[in-house]
């Protein structure tokens, strides 16, 4: 091989080792800063304890971070499911149709859309509100029931009531990308307000104060309505 021809090859070569460890050292550098969803989960799970342990009712934001097949939700003391299962038949959620694609009611649609439900881990007690990071798979959404079991986080509340701006569920719910035109993979802005036992939260961070109040209120009115019926 000609000396010329030596310097170019040791050139190219040169030139594709350097791509390789520029890459490598990106792939470092983002893999160390990239979200995590548990770091912001125990963020929220902190600002709860907070709320909880000093009784005080308070208006924020908070960023939150659900990775691919992960879901951010809070289960409600005495709920064994949310999802499909969580549905009563004879609600007005049923009768209207409750679209889990959307996340609304949809009054031509079908309360069958919600295909699957999850259960309530047993890290979280019954009698308890939890909020919960479950990790799932893409085998996972495609069942009926999806576990929650054995996920890293999943905190119980003594006497926060913790519950979502309405939908079809029916409390805080942040499905990662994978979950159909609902999933997302990114950082989210939660919009909360705490007046008494409940926390009202706000996943897109679109409503009001007056409108998150107004809306605890109806759920408060709809609660003490089911409590005084049984």
């Amino acid at each position: 091989m000609k000396k010329g021809q030596t310097e170019s090859y040791s050139f190219f070569i040169g030139v594709i080792i350097a791509v390789i460890i520029l890459t490598a050292i990106g792939c470092a550098v983002y893999n160390m800063y990239k979200p995590k969803s548990g770091d912001y989960s125990k963020k929220l799970t902190t600002l709860l304890e907070k709320l909880e342990k000093e009784n005080i009712d308070e208006e924020g934001e908070i960023t939150a971070y659900v990775g691919e097949y992960e879901i951010l939700l809070s289960f409600k003391k005495g709920q064994s499911y949310v999802g499909k299962k969580e549905v009563d038949p004879q609600s007005e959620t049923w009768k209207k149709g409750c679209s889990i694609e959307t996340g609304t009611y949809d009054p031509t649609g079908q309360a069958a859309a919600i295909t699957w439900s999850i259960k309530r881990p047993k890290q979280c007690p019954l009698g308890k509100d939890c909020l919960c990071l479950c990790k799932t798979s893409s085998l996972d959404i495609k069942k009926e029931d999806i576990s929650c079991e054995g996920t890293s986080l999943c905190k119980a509340f003594d006497t926060l009531e913790l519950r979502g701006k309405g939908g079809c569920v029916d409390g805080l719910f942040i499905p990662g990308k994978g979950f159909g035109l609902i999933g997302r993979s990114e950082i989210v802005v939660l919009h909360y307000l705490k007046q008494g036992n409940y926390v009202i939260f706000d996943d897109m961070a679109l409503m009001s104060k007056d409108q998150l109040e107004k809306r605890l209120k109806e759920i408060q009115g709809t609660e003490n309505k089911t409590e005084a019926q049984k």
